[in-house]
C-alpha cells in the first residue's frame, strides 16, 4: 500500500529515508503535489488511513475532513487536535519535529 504524500517533494523523501537509513522505493510513495478542494473527498475515501502528524495547527480542517469521509484518522496529541478528533482519531502524544515519535507510543482512541 503506497504512502500518498501531497506537498512533500519525491526529493524531501528521499532524503529524510536516506538519514533513517532505509531504502526508497518508488512503488510505496506517491508524490501528487497540490491536491484541489473539488479533489479531496476522493483521496480521503480511497485513503486505508489518513496520517496528520500536525505539530502546529489552527483548526485542523483536513483530519476534519478525512473523519467526514470515514478515513481512520491518527493524528499528533499537540495543539487543538484533540479537542477536535475527541475519541474519532488515535492520537500520538510523542510527535516531534524531528519524526512522528518513538516506537513505544500509546495512541487513543
Amino acid at each position: 500500500m503506497p504512502l500518498v504524500a501531497p506537498g512533500l517533494s519525491e526529493t524531501f523523501i528521499i532524503q529524510k529515508l536516506q538519514q533513517l537509513k532505509v531504502p526508497y522505493n518508488p512503488q510505496h510513495f506517491h508524490t501528487p503535489g497540490y491536491i484541489a478542494d473539488q479533489d479531496l473527498p476522493g483521496v480521503y475515501n480511497l485513503s486505508k488511513i489518513f496520517l496528520f502528524p500536525s505539530l502546529c495547527e489552527g483548526f485542523g480542517m483536513p483530519m476534519v475532513e478525512a473523519m467526514a469521509c470515514g478515513a481512520p484518522v491518527i493524528s499528533s496529541n499537540t495543539s487543538c487536535l484533540p479537542e477536535i478528533a475527541g475519541n474519532a482519531a488515535m492520537l500520538h502524544p510523542r510527535a516531534r519535529s524531528d519524526g512522528f515519535g518513538g516506537t513505544g507510543g500509546k495512541g487513543r482512541r
